[in-house]
């Protein structure tokens, strides 16, 4: 008896999907080595990111400084999500620089 054209198809295509299936599960693996954490679009997170940054040496620098004051401004008028987005790229810069080394 021959298998019909379709089932041979169905067949290797699910066999081509399945490896993809389980490479999600193996990644993940490797992030649970990380700190991972929780956010919220919170004004205490903002302020978390707000202290954050304080604390670190290039926060002074003109761009992180002038991003903090806006993310600061921004959170505290009540655009929390703009807020956070300007205080995470301000310590994106000031972690850049001070990997660079000032």
């Amino acid at each position: 008896m021959q298998t019909p054209p379709m089932l041979v198809a169905r067949v290797l295509l699910l066999s081509a999907f399945v490896p993809l299936l389980v490479l999600p599960a193996s990644a993940g693996a490797e992030h649970q080595a990380h700190d991972l954490r929780l956010t919220t679009d919170t004004l205490e997170y903002c302020q978390s990111l707000a202290r954050r940054l304080e604390s670190m040496p290039g926060h002074t620098e003109p761009t992180p400084r002038l991003l903090g004051q806006q993310g600061r401004r921004l959170c505290a008028r009540g655009h929390v999500r703009t807020g956070i987005a300007r205080l995470r790229r301000a310590i994106r810069i000031a972690a850049s620089r001070q990997a660079d080394g000032g």
